[in-house]
């Protein structure tokens, strides 16, 4: 076994598994808690008119994601489009850091040593 594959996998990696679930329980959730979080007139009018689109007592995030693409043509892209490329960045900054924290004397992270 490599030096890397030793090291104890550290409580803040996820795999990729643990990353869909969390996702998945985000995006399945009840929108109605979202809803009590912002406590804005739109939030609960998007609410009640989700329930009333859905017939669920509870619609979920999805069901919300569904009824304003439905209604409001053209507004949900330009916000995915605009998270996607602020991923991407932070993503590219992460790998930056990365290789900036990586020592290239023996190949382990400086934090490591």
């Amino acid at each position: 076994m490599s030096k890397v594959d030793e090291t104890p996998k550290s409580e803040a990696v996820l795999t990729m598994e643990e990353v869909q679930n969390k996702i998945k329980e985000s995006y399945m959730g009840p929108f109605s808690g979202l809803v009590k979080e912002a406590d804005t007139k739109v939030a609960k009018y998007l609410l009640q008119q989700c329930k009333k689109d859905t017939g669920d007592a509870a619609p979920n995030v999805i069901d919300a994601i569904k009824f304003v693409d439905d209604n409001v043509p053209g507004l949900l892209l330009p916000v995915a489009e605009e998270n996607y490329l602020l991923g991407y960045t932070q993503g590219l900054r992460d790998a930056a850091l990365s290789v900036a924290n990586f020592d290239t004397k023996d190949g382990t992270p400086e934090e490591m040593q």
